[in-house]
């Protein structure tokens, strides 16, 4: 199966900020490839900047010449600014009649929500926010009705916004949703496309509530959570890079809480002369293990250690466990 994301920067998603496979396009493919028996390919053509109008002047070459079997359309947040709303739907609704006339489902999607954070208004010169967003609340009605006349899938990434408040917050820069939003909005559409699709034992996610735990430092992951003696532990790496070749940067970080709402540092653990990756808990026998999978800049090679724990004070290791 091969699937076109037509759309503006929302769809190309925030690469200044973090690596393209964590886009909401490329979690979409991940969890369609897990759950298809086909194998699944979802082409990114977004483009920052680009309204609906530009998307229909490249259509033939960024869509229709893939051959794909769906398109995914996602414009207005620039419309908004570059186009008139009468340009907008002349726009929407021949990309999707051409998408038609070649045998392609088109699926619409309306933009997420505008917020009305300071630097956005003071850029684009807005002084009453709420009537510039019931302006762009006529964008995404037409999106609707569009979809309604011409019987195509809608899944409404406006109204999914609207009621998560907590993604709400993640429109941080008053257009673009952040990381924290990319997860959250590729479950949503999967949800929307299983349905077509036939598919319906695939699990509503909701985001309830965000806890931010750590943020000093960008570059953390690969994290784990495990309760050990009614306590929650957490583990990360911590880094200056993501990763660098030629340097042991990587360590573990393993922080500790009693009610996932205040959590402390309470060990920093590091295999010397190595770049510490992906920590796991274990526990046996009452005991705390995290096992970091790791890379020798020297050695060019990978090796898990083992670090353990009977009372969070004292920490043994590590133990070199072999290469994998």
């Amino acid at each position: 199966m091969k699937i076109i994301a037509l759309g503006d920067s929302v769809t190309f998603g925030p690469r200044r900020f973090m690596r393209e496979s964590n886009n909401w396009v490329s979690i979409l493919e991940r969890i369609l490839d897990s759950w298809l028996d086909e194998k699944v390919e979802i082409i990114n053509a977004g483009v920052g900047g680009d309204t609906s109008k530009r998307g229909l002047e490249r259509l033939e070459r960024d869509v229709i010449s893939h051959n794909p079997d769906y398109t995914l359309i996602m414009f207005g947040l620039n419309d908004m600014f570059k186009i008139s709303l009468n340009e907008y739907k002349e726009s929407m609704e021949k990309i999707v009649l051409k998408l038609k006339e070649k045998n392609i489902v088109p699926i619409l999607m309306t933009s997420n929500p505008f917020t009305p954070v300071e630097s956005f208004l003071k850029r684009k010169g807005i002084k009453d926010f709420d009537k510039f967003e019931e302006e762009f609340r006529e964008y995404i009605s037409y999106v609707r009705e569009l979809a309604e006349r011409e019987n195509v899938l809608l899944i409404d990434i406006y109204k999914f916004f609207k009621e998560n408040p907590v993604l709400l917050l993640h429109i941080c820069d008053g257009v673009h949703p952040d990381m924290i939003c990319q997860p959250f909005m590729a479950s949503f559409i999967a949800e929307k496309l299983f349905k077509l699709l036939g598919i319906k034992d695939y699990p509503h996610i909701a985001l309830k509530r965000f806890k931010k735990v750590f943020s000093d430092g960008y570059h953390n992951a690969f994290t784990d959570l495990i309760k050990w003696r009614n306590k929650y532990y957490l583990c990360f790496r911590h880094g200056t890079r993501h990763f660098i070749r030629d340097k042991p940067d990587g360590e573990i970080y393993v922080l500790e809480s009693e009610d996932i709402d205040t959590w402390n540092l309470v060990k920093v653990l590091k295999v010397e002369g190595w770049d510490n990756r992906d920590p796991k808990f274990f526990i046996y026998n009452d005991k705390l293990y995290l096992y970091t999978q790791s890379w020798s800049p020297e050695r060019k090679i990978h090796e898990t250690f083992c670090f353990y724990t009977e009372d969070l004070v004292k920490w043994y290791g590590p133990y070199d466990c072999g290469q994998y």
